[in-house]
């Protein structure tokens, strides 16, 4: 359990951090301790997992609900200057909580996020995390309603991308991946021969 808490102590030490980058003027150094924060707390939750379940699965759908509008107000309505800092300090507990929450223990959310539509999205999310980057860049003289469009483009964009792209690089990777690993099993087996 010492690696676990490990993790527990160096995502307190990187937010500290982040904050302290954020007061100082250290925007860039903030956002990356930020991103690296939030993929953190996944790997925590994971290693942590048979604790927090029990606590989890006891949230009312009424708290989770509650939990969603609180977020949604935050990222409106706090000024830039604020939310930088509860992004670091409050998002990534705040977004765990309600992804790991209500949606495992709940049957009528649970049916909804593991609906095959909704599961396909999460399958393409990284695509279109990458592919909106260029959609919602700000080009100078371009209207928003194209920005618009473009946003909405992504999602098909995402799925063709995913569809003949990535899942093709996916299956020869996972193939070449089978193949080391029976290389290797056979060379380890033929030195255990040897040595006999």
């Amino acid at each position: 359990m010492s690696r676990p808490r490990l993790l527990l102590t160096l995502l307190f030490f990187m937010a500290v951090a982040s904050v302290g980058f954020l007061a100082h003027g250290g925007n860039w150094y903030a956002a990356y301790l930020r991103y690296m924060i939030f993929l953190l707390t996944g790997c925590a939750a994971a290693l942590f997992w048979r604790r927090i379940f029990g606590w989890v699965q006891k949230i009312s759908i009424m708290a989770w609900s509650m939990g969603v509008v609180v977020l949604v107000i935050m990222v409106i309505l706090l000024p830039v200057s604020i939310e930088s800092y509860i992004v670091t300090l409050v998002y990534p507990a705040l977004i765990g909580l309600l992804v790991l929450g209500t949606p495992v223990s709940h049957p009528g959310v649970r049916k909804f996020f593991h609906s095959s539509s909704v599961t396909y999205c999460g399958k393409i999310s990284y695509t279109v995390y990458l592919w909106q980057q260029l959609a919602t860049f700000p080009f100078p003289g371009l209207s928003p309603w194209w920005t618009f469009l473009f946003s909405l483009g992504v999602w098909p964009f995402a799925h063709f991308s995913y569809k003949f792209f990535e899942k093709p690089l996916i299956l020869f990777a996972s193939k070449l991946s089978d193949q080391i690993k029976q290389r290797t099993s056979v060379g380890w087996s033929e030195k255990l021969w040897e040595n006999r």
